[in-house]
């Protein structure tokens, strides 16, 4: 189960839901504020470090990797992960290729992780359909970044 806080929806066995059906109001609307209280913790946090440091650009590369759940067999569905971490500040932009387009359909991802050393980390994944010859890409967009990272992953 995943609760997407830009979405303000949950992600249940891979669906998406709003999760009142499943879980229950009481439940829906506990996710929905200690959300909301992290990310407003998040920004007071990384608002007091800007002014502890007296910069605007303070900021630390991600690491990204790209991987599948299983072994890869011809026309069988599969999980791509896309894993950034110990990137600061927390603000990223992951996006997946498929073939050298954008993926469309449905994204799922975890919430951004707050580590003790100030870094964040993110899982994003997408279900496919892997064929010889495709090419899989997550392409990341941060602040730390001169221009969008792409890591390939070549079937």
């Amino acid at each position: 189960m995943f609760y997407d806080y830009g979405m303000r929806k949950f992600v249940l066995n891979g669906n998406v839901t709003d999760g009142i059906e499943e879980l229950g109001q009481e439940i829906v609307t506990y996710f929905t504020v200690r959300t909301r209280g992290f990310q407003e913790q998040l920004g007071i946090m990384s608002k007091e470090l800007i002014k502890q440091t007296g910069t605007r650009r303070v900021g630390k590369k991600p690491a990204v990797h790209i991987y599948t759940e299983d072994n890869y067999t011809p026309h069988q569905s599969n999980t791509l992960y896309c894993y950034a971490e110990k990137f600061y500040p927390h603000e990223i932009d992951i996006t997946f290729q498929i073939n050298g387009r954008r993926f469309t359909g449905l994204v799922n991802s975890s919430q951004t992780v707050f580590e003790q050393d100030w870094t964040f980390n993110i899982l994003k994944y997408i279900r496919i359909d892997p064929h010889d010859g495709g090419t899989y890409s997550c392409q990341v967009a941060h602040m730390s970044l001169e221009k969008p990272l792409t890591v390939l992953l070549g079937m």
